[in-house]
């Protein structure tokens, strides 16, 4: 049997970490994306763990050898010689923080395009990007549309990363979920290469679901204490979170400055955008709601404060994370600006030049702190 050909629609951090993780164990195959630059990097280079700078947290598992990955556009894909035996599609489905299933849909499109060129009797395809509810019956008929003669495969397996080192993705638990129990039996043993702690859901229907209810599960308890610090504002609590977390089944959360990173903020648009029965997702509506407005209460409390300068400690979303997409502070630094506020921003674990195009912001040297005459220092703390 021939080795198994696969193609990777979307090359950011998880098609890369899914494509890298299969050519190291034998797997050959392209590499698809609509950014140019990508394809470029691809192309050029010799060895794909060189790549991994971006994605520092896999790094360390990733004993890629000498592989060459072909690249292509997607408006390229018919000119790929080799049968694809799988298509992974890990393109992104959001857009300004609001869910955008335009590019997956578009994605299972050109796959078709592709398929029809082809002479085989089944068509295998693993979604890994995050989708909402209803999106995942939705491809899987456009699949079954165009090829009602073709055995269709189609997996619904999100990737729940976590950029921490504790948390790689050798460690972390997947869910998975197909449209029958034979491709399920298929796809599992390719699905344990990249993740080798996996759980089987009933159905992709099932799997779809998961990703978006378990971090709309956090940003509810996240936004309840941002909502009781701005209630209580006259009393520590910080402290009253951190001793309601002594009680065995409750979680310990803290109000910060604003919620960031690639999860947490858009779950709960993800499953308000879903195919629903009826409108009783009501708690998640006011969360969403809140989230708009606690921005422009910190903001205005700011400027109610007298503050003309004002410096920002910790730019990511998280404490522990080197990554400046994604960080909420992108929306706080624009409306300060706005407000006449000058923002000073630093990072021990970022460069400032960095910091200072990616916020189109000033920037400041914690060791020489007296010089720069702030009025305040907000130090931008985790949840």
């Amino acid at each position: 049997m021939r080795e198994q050909f696969i193609a990777v629609w979307g090359v950011g951090h998880i098609g890369m970490t899914t494509l890298i993780s299969l050519s190291n164990v034998g797997y050959r195959g392209v590499a698809v994306d609509v950014n140019k630059d990508v394809i470029n990097r691809l192309k050029t280079c010799d060895n794909l763990f060189s790549l991994l700078d971006e994605y520092y947290c896999e790094s360390v598992d990733l004993n890629l050898a000498n592989i060459k990955v072909n690249a292509y556009t997607p408006n390229d894909v018919l000119r790929i010689s080799e049968t694809i035996d799988i298509h992974f599609v890990c393109v992104p489905t959001e857009e300004k923080g609001l869910p955008m299933m335009d590019i997956v849909k578009d994605t299972i499109s050109k796959i078709c395009d592709y398929e029809k060129t082809q002479n085989k009797d089944s068509v295998t395809v693993v979604i890994e990007s995050t989708l909402t509810p209803g999106t995942a019956r939705i491809l899987h008929e456009m699949l079954l549309g165009k090829f009602p003669d073709k055995h269709i495969h189609f997996v619904v397996a999100p990737r729940r990363d976590w950029f921490e080192k504790d948390y790689r993705l050798s460690d972390i638990v997947r869910i998975y979920g197909a449209d029958s129990e034979e491709t399920a039996d298929f796809i599992e043993p390719v699905l344990r290469i990249t993740t080798p702690t996996i759980k089987r859901a009933s159905h992709y229907t099932i799997s779809e679901i998961v990703k978006p209810v378990e971090n709309a599960f956090r940003h509810l308890d996240i936004m309840f204490a941002q909502q009781l610090a701005v209630s209580y504002n006259d009393i520590d609590i910080r402290e009253v979170l951190e001793l309601a977390g002594t009680k065995w089944n409750v979680n310990t959360y803290f109000p910060s400055i604003g919620i960031g990173g690639y999860c947490i903020p858009i779950s709960s648009k993800y499953i308000l955008a879903g195919e629903k029965a009826e409108e009783h997702l009501t708690l998640l509506q006011e969360v969403v709601e809140f989230e708009k407005d606690f921005l422009d209460l910190l903001c205005d409390f700011i400027y109610s404060s007298g503050i003309k300068k004002i410096g920002i400690l910790g730019v990511s979303y998280r404490s522990d994370v080197i990554m400046l997409k994604g960080s909420h502070l992108v929306g706080i630094v624009k409306r300060l600006q706005e407000l006449n506020i000058e923002v000073y921003l630093t990072d021990p674990l970022f460069d400032l030049k960095d910091i200072e195009q990616f916020f189109d912001s000033k920037t400041f040297d914690i060791n020489e702190v007296d010089k720069y005459n702030l009025d305040s220092i907000i130090v931008n703390n985790w949840h």
